[in-house]
């Protein structure tokens, strides 16, 4: 599995100049946002297969409870718990750090774990997102990368990416620890009560799933998603 890893991480960054750290709390516009500059070796290997599945090995099924119950274990560890959510500071709770370097649009992002410092970075865990996305796609691949790992019960190596028109099972997963993350059910009802309060009258769908996406710094597609699976709209 790290062969692979180390494989794609090297097709990955062959034509990279630098990459940059993500900070904590980074990925908000209110918020301090600060990038670190860093020059690593540029790789040049011309055999890996950088479309190859390199997901984790060990794949079980999960439910919808058994996600929440991981999300909530990780809110209440963490104390993180109030939207937006800090996913960059969730991340480096668990040992993560977060980087983020320009990638084909086909690729959201990527999870690797392993006992020690990672080819080109500083550190044995790293989440590394598609620079060229939006912010709130940025945090949702944090969130889904975070999902390999946990649902994979925080195994001490790991490997996944986020591929575009993937919709491999464990992808659906990984989808769902995120927006569960991203929008814990408390906070989501919480916020569509104060949304409510300050409306007359019966108000169209896509006002709340704009109010929620904002609230939540996530995309209205995002939005939408959770609003539904939670019967509100």
């Amino acid at each position: 599995m790290l062969e692979r890893a180390y494989n794609f991480l090297r097709v990955l960054l062959q034509n990279s100049k630098n990459w940059y750290i993500i900070h904590k709390n980074a990925l908000k516009n209110h918020e301090n946002y600060s990038l670190t500059k860093s020059n690593f070796p540029v790789y040049n290997l011309t055999n890996a297969n950088a479309n190859e599945g390199a997901h984790t090995d060990n794949m079980h099924q999960v439910n919808d409870e058994e996600i929440k119950n991981m999300v909530e274990k990780v809110l209440k560890e963490t104390d993180l718990n109030v939207a937006p959510i800090a996913i960059v500071s969730i991340a480096n709770f668990y040992g993560f750090s977060v980087y983020e370097m320009p990638m084909d649009d086909s690729v959201s992002g990527l999870i690797m774990a392993d006992d020690k410092n990672i080819e080109g970075f500083d550190a044995k865990q790293i989440i590394v997102v598609n620079s060229k996305h939006s912010s709130t796609r940025k945090r949702f691949t944090i969130a889904h990368e975070l999902g390999h790992y946990f649902i994979q019960n925080k195994p001490s190596h790991c490997f996944a990416h986020r591929d575009a028109g993937n919709y491999s099972l464990e992808e659906r997963y990984a989808n769902n620890f995120a927006s569960t993350l991203l929008m814990p059910e408390d906070e989501i009802i919480r916020e569509v009560g104060n949304f409510k309060k300050t409306k007359i009258g019966e108000q169209p769908d896509s006002e709340l799933i704009n109010y929620i996406a904002n609230e939540f710094d996530v995309s209205q597609s995002a939005a939408a998603i959770r609003l539904k699976k939670l019967h509100i709209i």
